[in-house]
């Protein structure tokens, strides 16, 4: 605990950087304190009363046996930052406040993404390459004569997304505009496939489409307050409100979705602050292999939007090299501008 009050003081008063942090929790969590009363120090600070420095989080591994002494309030934050206890109540809410901005911006979103033209041709009405082929196989109903020229195109590749939401505590107050324009993006299209993962991994796409003719008038007229906080998605158990085992959840979605979601054209999207505890090799692993599967990954990070952010959070440096773009989101304007 004195290591948080001393962060937090430093933070507040300008004297070192949110990177600065990381680093210092890092080499706490790379000794291996596991003790039962220090364990969870330096996972995650927040600086309410200052706007530039609202999150500034760093993790380490927590002890596998729960100590049957602690006091309530250090099982509080055992359950806040451990890798495996869940929180009490796992089952997100998808916010209809400004629901239907973030909707035009999952439109928007998808208008603008462009993965380029395949490399295969393809029979078009109009096009670059004159084919030879089904012009003569068309000139037969004219009498041999040529009369309507065939063309071939390189069509354009029809991207697909894919997303893996951190629902882990750190992300606890984060993850309501990144649901949000996950529920947005499967409304506006079919190609999109939702997952989420704390220290397991939960596909939510059905969960989403089954809200899409839910009738959500109603509760605005009769209960403003419900129509104000959305609908509740069912409890995702260890997939929601725990700790984070990122290179588990992602290597876990290459076995078991990879072969129906993962194409050359597929956008995979992962929102998490990267604090990882799980083995850094296996999260290696996986971003390398999601990275050769995919079009491309974004990460979206909250950190990022803090001045003075670097990536130096262990997960965060393991998955660095097989990012195309880190950068972050809270806003439909902001999730509208990511491609």
């Amino acid at each position: 605990m004195k290591y948080r009050k001393w962060s937090a003081a430093l933070l507040a008063a300008g004297v070192v950087a949110v990177s600065q942090v990381e680093q210092r929790a890092d080499a706490v969590h790379r000794r291996g304190s596991h003790r039962a009363d220090g364990g969870d120090q330096g996972r995650r600070l927040h600086i309410a009363h200052h706007r530039r420095w609202q999150v500034a989080a760093a993790q380490q591994r927590v002890s596998d046996e729960e100590d049957p002494d602690a006091p309530p309030a250090q099982s509080g934050l055992r359950a806040e930052y451990s890798a495996l206890a869940a929180g009490v109540d796992a089952a997100p809410v998808i916010s209809q406040s400004g629901l239907e901005a973030m909707l035009i911006a999952a439109q928007q979103f998808m208008s603008a993404l462009r993965l380029g033209r395949s490399r295969k041709w393809r029979s078009a009405p109009k096009g670059s390459r004159f084919d030879l082929r089904r012009t003569l196989r068309g000139s037969l109903s004219t009498g041999g004569e040529a009369l309507y020229p065939r063309w071939q195109a390189h069509p354009k590749r029809n991207p697909r997304v894919v997303l893996l939401l951190d629902g882990s505590r750190s992300m606890e107050s984060h993850n309501a505009s990144v649901l949000q324009f996950a529920y947005a993006l499967s409304q506006r299209s079919k190609r999109v496939d939702v997952f989420t993962f704390s220290t397991e991994l939960r596909d939510i796409t059905r969960d989403l489409h089954a809200q899409t003719s839910a009738p959500r008038a109603a509760p605005a007229r009769n209960n403003p307050l419900e129509a104000r906080l959305g609908f509740k998605l069912p409890d995702l158990h260890a997939a929601w409100g725990g700790g984070t085992r990122i290179g588990g959840s992602v290597t876990a979605f290459l076995r078991d979705h990879a072969h129906r979601t993962l194409t050359p054209n597929t956008l995979v999207i992962v929102s998490s602050d990267g604090l990882d505890v799980g083995e850094l090799p296996e999260l290696q692993s996986a971003m390398r292999e999601l990275q050769r599967r995919s079009a491309g990954v974004l990460w979206l990070n909250p950190l990022a939007s803090l001045e003075g952010y670097a990536p130096t959070a262990r997960g965060m440096r393991a998955a660095l090299p097989f990012i195309a773009r880190l950068t972050h989101a809270s806003t439909p304007a902001e999730f509208a501008a990511l491609t």
